[in-house]
């Protein structure tokens, strides 16, 4: 029995028969094992499909928030673009030389105003406002610079009330006024009526002589360069010691420095340009009525200067950007 038993004995690394206690235990630890790797790789593979979800999802908020900003910048632009900077005139106090002022005229203020465009896109409530800032600057003469409707005779019919209202130190006297191409397109009799029922002499090609304290200084009113006829001759003719004397070429359209600068007129003002209306950064402006390219501010050809108001109002479109409304005070200086 004992030889039998030890005969049968089964040997070193042999299984043992018919499945004992110590085959199912050590069967067990195996299938524990396996399936403890496999908990932990189908962990490990769920995690990173969380964290796959995940990243995507903040992707798509990432995007979200980038068309969302986008959105809400263009937004803001459209609306300074339309609505804020158009109605928010800025006064521009620039020195002006004119060559041989005498010393009557040194330090005197003159208001100017061009392209008040009242139209449908141009409201009157936001003209009434911005003339009434030229009194508190207590201009010595005010001139205006044309264009003062858009389109239809109707939107001439308040500047009397409005322009009635300014005040100058030299009274109606300092009053004066040009035409431009849009008052000829509208109506250019009817509107040059209203102009002087508001107080203000229209002096297309007319020379208008001012005197402070016995000096003089002579306003030359130009017609305007698109529609009109500027008589050059006889402008010059009526300055006495042309071009010695103190002159102040008034024109609503800037092209005619050139031929200004020809003729030997030393000092100009015009408008028209409206400054572009769209400025950008780095960049005068994007588009201009002006054949030479003309914005706004001061241009010098040898001895001829200009100054170029941005103007009141909007034509075409109710737009500004970096080029604010403006009315120029002018200071008068030597030169």
């Amino acid at each position: 029995m004992f030889l039998d038993n030890l005969f049968n004995k089964p040997g070193r690394g042999e299984e043992k028969p018919g499945g004992t206690e110590d085959s199912f235990d050590n069967n067990n630890k195996r299938d524990e094992i396996e399936d403890n790797k496999n908990d932990k790789e189908g962990h490990k593979n769920k995690d990173k499909e969380e964290k796959g979800e995940k990243g995507k999802e903040g992707k798509k908020i990432t995007r979200r928030k980038l068309i969302r900003n986008i959105l809400l910048t263009l937004g803001g632009v459209a609306g300074y673009t339309f609505i804020f900077e158009p109605n928010w005139p800025w006064i521009e106090r620039v020195q002006l030389p004119i060559p041989d002022l005498g010393e009557g005229w040194i330090g005197k203020k003159i208001a100017f105003v061009s392209d008040i465009h009242h139209s449908i896109i141009v409201s009157l409530d936001y003209i009434r406002y911005s003339l009434s800032m030229i009194n508190n600057e207590n201009p010595d003469m005010i001139i205006l610079g044309g264009d003062y409707v858009t389109k239809e005779r109707k939107f001439a019919d308040p500047l009397p009330e409005i322009l009635g209202n300014l005040r100058c130190n030299l009274g109606d006297e300092g009053k004066l006024a040009v035409m431009g191409n849009h008052d000829y397109w509208t109506d250019i009799n009817y509107v040059s009526q209203k102009i002087r029922e508001g107080g203000f002499k229209v002096i297309t090609n007319q020379v208008i002589p001012l005197w402070m304290n016995g000096d003089p200084l002579y306003i030359m009113g130009a017609d305007d360069q698109w529609c009109g006829n500027t008589d050059f001759d006889h402008l010059i003719r009526s300055v006495p010691r042309f071009p010695y004397s103190p002159h102040l070429l008034v024109s609503h359209n800037p092209d005619l420095f050139r031929r200004s600068k020809e003729l030997g007129i030393r000092t100009m003002i015009a408008g028209h340009t409206h400054g572009g209306q769209v400025h950008l950064p780095f960049m005068k402006g994007i588009v201009t009525p002006s054949r030479y390219d003309f914005y706004d501010g001061f241009y010098r050809d040898e001895n001829t200067l200009m100054y170029i108001t941005r103007g009141l109002g909007t034509a075409i479109l109710p737009v500004r950007f970096l080029c604010p409304p403006e009315i120029t005070i002018f200071t008068l200086i030597g030169a």
